[in-house]
């Protein structure tokens, strides 16, 4: 299992396009888009809270909660499957 398996479809697009010879120096967009839990919380948050709740200073202490609680779940299925 992969991290962000919710943007599955998302996931095979943008590796395509990452895997050209021109776009290689963006492959490091990869992380906080869609292949690491834990920096996907941030940018993710950033994206949806103000959407959802509009923008206000509560999106820190929001944001630091949501890659709090990734650390930790990515620490159990590390735990869990080995990793």
């Amino acid at each position: 299992m992969r991290d962000g398996m919710i943007f599955e479809a998302f996931r095979r697009k943008l590796d395509a396009l990452f895997d050209k010879p021109c776009m290689q120096r963006f492959a490091a967009l990869k992380m906080p888009l869609y292949d690491c839990n834990i920096c996907m919380g941030g940018v993710w948050t950033l994206v949806l809270y103000p959407i959802l709740y509009g923008l206000s200073w509560h999106i820190i202490p929001v944001m630091l909660g949501v890659i709090g609680a990734n650390v930790i779940v990515a620490a159990i299925i590390k735990y869990l499957y080995n990793e």
